[in-house]
């Protein structure tokens, strides 16, 4: 079995997001509250227009969970590669 960083012969280089602009179209964001375990998907176009290219440190200090009210939820990026 192949380093998880090879993929059919070739290298593959690991994807940096650091940032809100660095997310395309195929990522989602997710926020998932460590107080009362809410999760919710975030829309990244509407987090974008309204705080341009915020890194995701200052995001998190941002958000507020809509359920308990806790701040610095748990970001997890998710990458959808269109196979289902």
């Amino acid at each position: 079995m192949k380093h998880a960083a090879y993929r059919r012969g070739r290298r593959v280089r690991p994807v940096r997001i650091r940032t809100l602009a660095d997310l395309d179209g195929r990522n989602q964001l997710y926020a998932h509250c460590n107080h009362c375990r809410h999760a919710r998907r975030l829309d990244v176009p509407m987090l974008l227009a309204r705080f341009g290219a915020l890194t995701f440190g200052r995001l998190k200090n941002r958000l507020r969970c809509a359920r308990c009210g806790a701040r610095r939820p748990e970001l997890m990026h998710v990458w959808d590669n269109g196979v289902q």
